[in-house]
This record gives C-alpha cells, structure tokens and sequence, in this order.
C-alpha cells in the first residue's frame, strides 16, 4: 500500500470527492495522471416502475483490475440514454463520466442529492479488496441537463484511494 505524502494529503483528498459535483473519473485521473480503466461485474436490464433500467456494477482500476480504485453500481433509465451512450455503456471500456463528458460536454452534466456515508459491509470491502481501511458510499442523482438518468452509488476507501500513486 502506498503511503500519502502526508495526512492531510489523504483527508483533502476525501473531503474533495465528498464534495465533488464533477466528474469523479476526471478527478482521480488528473491526480494520478493515469487513465483508469473499467472492468464490468455485471450489466443487466431489468423493468422496474414500467421503465427499463441499466443496471450496471463496475470496479475503476488505474493499473491492477484486483486493485480498484472505485467500485461503483449505476441504475440509468434506459429511456434517457441516447444510442450512443446505451452502445459506449454496454460495450463496458469506458469510465461512465468520461462518456457523457464527451457527449454533452460538462457543463450539462450534474450530481444532485449527494449523500456520503461511511459503511461497513463485506461485499463491498471484497469488490474493492480493501479490508483496513473504513469504506465511503457516495450516491448521487445523475443528471444531463433537464434530465435525470438515474443513480450512482460510489464507494471508495482509504485504502483504494493509495492507489492512486501506485505505479
């Protein structure tokens, strides 16, 4: 595990994703200088409400797939996904704000209802291989102007944001 330069270091780091309305993949990657890489757990589409959902589970890794950085679960109203985006999400290569970001362009796209929370719960800790360290859930409306695509779930821990400044 990589040691911060300092602590203070570490704790800007999470009080900065806590309070970031941006893209989280732009924001870990200008401060490892790496791009990050998606692997798909699972990917579904299921009918809830009388709407189809995207139902997506991925992990965000900079250099080892076993080593995320993130492990994140989104639920995206199919309905709202232009053809472009639902074939780029699908296809499961590319980081889900880098997407819309080249889509829409940032300006349009919005976190709404932020909530960060520090969790406890083993499945998360075995999809982020992160056992020493508390783990941060961070759910959040997504938003591409005037619409809402639907809600992601981040989570992230001390030790997975180390990871950053791995080689």
């Amino acid at each position: 595990m990589t040691i911060f330069k300092d602590a203070l270091d570490l704790q800007r780091i999470l009080k900065d994703l806590a309070e970031l309305t941006l893209s989280t993949t732009f924001f870990l990657e200008k401060l490892s200088g790496k791009n990050l890489h998606v692997c798909t757990l699972s990917q579904t589409e299921e009918l809830m409400g009388g709407e189809i959902w995207l139902l997506r589970e991925v992990v965000l890794f900079f250099s080892q797939q076993e080593n995320p950085v993130l492990y994140c679960i989104s639920k995206l109203r199919k309905s709202k996904l232009t053809d472009r985006a639902y074939l780029d999400l699908i296809e499961g290569k590319t980081p889900i704000g880098k997407i819309f970001y080249l889509l829409n362009g940032q300006d349009s796209i919005q976190k709404k209802m932020v909530k960060v929370n520090k969790i406890s719960n083993e499945h998360i800790q075995q999809k982020l291989n992160c056992f020493n360290s508390p783990i941060f859930e961070k759910k959040y409306e997504y938003w591409i102007g005037n619409n809402k695509l639907g809600v992601i779930e981040e989570y992230y821990g001390l030790e997975t944001l180390s990871r950053i400044y791995d080689n």
